[in-house]
C-alpha cells in the first residue's frame, strides 16, 4: 500500500475525520430541515399553480388561487371551464424568482413558451401573489390572458 491509502486508513481508524465531510453533512441537514419546515413561499405556491395549469388540475388550481369577488366554489367550477376549454393548449414554463412586497404580498417572475411548439420563443410574465389565511395564492384578476388565454372569466 502507498504512503496515503495507510494515512487514510490510520486516520479512518483514529476517529479524524475532515472538516468538509462534517461540513458536506451539516449543509445536508440543513437542506432537509428547509425542506421539510413547511414555509411555503411564494415561488413554491407559483410553481404549484402553473404545473396545475399545466397539467388541467381544476382542484389544485381553484385551492391555489384568490377572488376577492368570487366564492371558492365560484372559482373551482370557473377552472373547471376553463380546463376544458383548454384541453389541447401546451405550454412551457419556467419560475425565474420572487419579490415581497409586503408580508401579504408579492410577485413571481415567469418565463412562459406560450402555445408551445418549435418555432415558439418564452416570454417574461409575473404572477401576483397575495397570503390569505397563512397561504400564499394567485391573485384571479391579475393574471394575463395573453400567458394563458382559457382564464376563467
Amino acid at each position: 500500500m502507498t504512503e496515503v491509502s495507510h494515512r487514510a486508513i490510520r486516520n479512518l481508524t483514529s476517529g479524524k475525520v475532515h472538516w468538509m465531510v462534517i461540513g458536506g453533512l451539516l449543509a445536508i441537514v440543513a437542506v432537509i430541515v428547509i425542506l421539510t419546515s413547511g414555509k411555503e413561499t411564494p415561488q413554491i405556491r407559483a410553481a404549484i399553480f402553473m404545473n396545475a395549469l399545466a397539467r388541467g388540475d381544476a382542484e389544485t388550481l381553484a385551492k391555489s388561487s384568490y377572488s376577492a369577488n368570487k366564492s371558492e366554489e365560484e372559482i373551482l367550477a370557473a377552472w373547471k371551464q376553463s380546463v376544458s376549454d383548454s384541453e389541447y393548449y401546451r405550454f412551457k414554463y419556467e419560475v425565474k424568482g420572487a419579490a415581497l412586497a409586503s408580508q401579504t404580498e408579492a410577485s413571481v417572475r415567469l418565463m412562459v413558451w406560450r402555445n408551445y411548439s418549435p418555432e415558439g420563443y418564452d416570454e417574461p410574465f409575473q404572477l401576483k401573489m397575495k397570503k390569505v389565511n397563512g397561504e400564499w395564492k394567485v391573485e384571479l384578476e391579475s393574471l394575463s390572458r395573453a400567458m394563458y388565454p382559457f382564464l376563467p372569466r
